[in-house]
């Protein structure tokens, strides 16, 4: 899908400046989501609760450390204080999306280094699962540097009890080869069921760009694991069951109660019940599988899609509340089927917002993102 396309909806919807472009704050918030909705990936620097969520850090600032300075520079001079364009925000989430890349090819080097394989070679597609599951070691473990075939084969034999999900990820990761394989089969690059380096390179290009959704389904299984715990449909679950469950060795639910507390997932507001909340807890970096020096892989927000099919509706930062009910109620999710029953209160609270913003509801606003 291409990325001006992606991007177009949700532009459209977000709140713009004098010059009818977006601030630097509506920008970011624009990447960040681009990239959970396209491939399941947090960009460093962008995710909520980053610096980049305050209105004076430049978007530009992302590129920090990744890219020669004269390149961040024309971005600076094209923006010129103006804000983001719809051209000029593509542009950076195509350089984002290319720096990732770069970061892919460079890992499966060192994977090749590491099977002694020289990256002139055409290997047979066997060889090649074998390097790519090198690769998703490197991936997973967030190993950097030098990778000796001591340290892979340490860390291959600790990947089913870090992350037990290890066979499904490299079914995940064959299912990905072949499927590039007979889409690129009249290649050189793809000949006699051999793979050059580049073909290869393809192959984990693909298998990150897909990873964070795939893995999301870990997510789902999470939070359905907690619903069965839940506390009497509160979206919580106590924490004597939450350790409770962790006893009983299905999901490892061990994180301290200071530790729930700074992820934002400890609600302790009823003296002798504190709890854990569930969306801010499957949400959290302690779910996270993966991280590189540009993204991390976590569970992504299930409303994400939600929020963005009311941008693709309306067309506006706003809508009223009798517009946003209509359009939420025919809204499924993973727990709940269309037409959803909206409760009196859950109404009430979405007027309560619009009575503060002049009989609108802002989509992209504190309160509606806790009301979705």
């Amino acid at each position: 899908e291409d990325i001006e396309e992606a991007l177009r909806p949700m532009f459209r919807a977000l709140p713009k400046n004098e010059h009818g472009k977006l601030d630097h704050a509506a920008s970011r918030y624009a990447l960040h989501r681009l990239f959970v909705l396209r491939h399941g990936m947090y960009i460093k620097g962008l995710e909520p609760g980053g610096k980049g969520w305050t209105g004076s850090s430049s978007p530009m600032e992302v590129l920090d450390d990744l890219v020669p300075a004269y390149v961040q520079s024309l971005f600076e001079q094209r923006v010129d204080g103006q804000g983001l364009g719809m051209h000029e925000l593509s542009v950076l989430a195509a350089t984002l999306e290319h720096l990732v890349h770069d970061e892919a090819v460079l890992r499966l080097r060192a994977a090749y280094e590491v099977h002694g394989v020289a990256l002139d070679s055409r290997m047979p597609g066997w060889k090649i699962e074998g390097i790519v599951d090198t690769y998703m070691v490197i991936f997973l473990q967030g190993l950097s540097g030098h990778v000796s075939l001591g340290d892979i084969l340490a860390k291959t034999e600790d990947m089913i009890t870090v992350y037990p999900s290890w066979p499904e990820s490299q079914n995940f990761t064959r299912r990905v080869q072949s499927g590039v394989a007979a889409k690129h089969s009249s290649s050189a690059e793809f000949q006699d069921d051999t793979l050059t380096f580049n073909a290869t390179a393809l192959v984990v290009e693909e298998v990150v760009e897909r990873y964070g959704h795939w893995q999301d389904a870990e997510c789902r299984d999470l939070k359905s694991a907690l619903l069965r715990l839940e506390d009497e449909g509160t979206g919580r679950v106590l924490l004597k069951d939450f350790y409770g469950k962790a006893l009983g060795g299905a999901w490892q639910f061990t994180e301290s109660r200071e530790y729930l507390a700074d992820l934002g997932a400890l609600d302790d507001s009823q003296p002798g019940r504190p709890s854990v909340i569930i969306p801010n807890y499957v949400k959290s970096h302690s779910n996270c599988l993966a991280s590189s020096r540009i993204f991390s892989v976590c569970c992504l927000n299930e409303c994400e899609p939600l929020l963005g099919h009311l941008e693709r509706e309306v067309g506006a930062p706003d809508a009223s509340p009798s517009r946003v009910l209509e359009l939420v109620a025919n809204l499924p999710s993973s727990t709940v089927k269309a037409p959803r029953e909206i409760s009196a209160e859950m109404r009430g609270l979405l007027d309560d917002i619009a009575k503060e913003h002049g009989g609108k509801v802002p989509l992209h606003g504190r309160l509606f993102g806790q009301w979705l």
